[in-house]
């Protein structure tokens, strides 16, 4: 079963605030894009941001 993080927990996740996730997301090429699950609210799929750790990992 998928889990979905909010933006504190992945803000919580890397060590970062709020901002720079949302920041992340517009600037940083690889970053996850949160999936929208009803107005206002968006989430974060963990395959999605484990995906994008290896691919960092590896340097890509």
């Amino acid at each position: 079963m998928e889990r979905y993080f909010t933006v504190r927990q992945v803000a919580t996740r890397y060590r970062v605030g709020i901002a720079t996730v949302w920041r992340w997301v517009k600037e940083q090429d690889g970053f996850p894009e949160p999936v929208r699950l009803s107005k206002g609210t968006t989430r974060w799929c963990e395959t999605d941001l484990l995906r994008f750790e290896i691919a960092r990992r590896a340097g890509k």
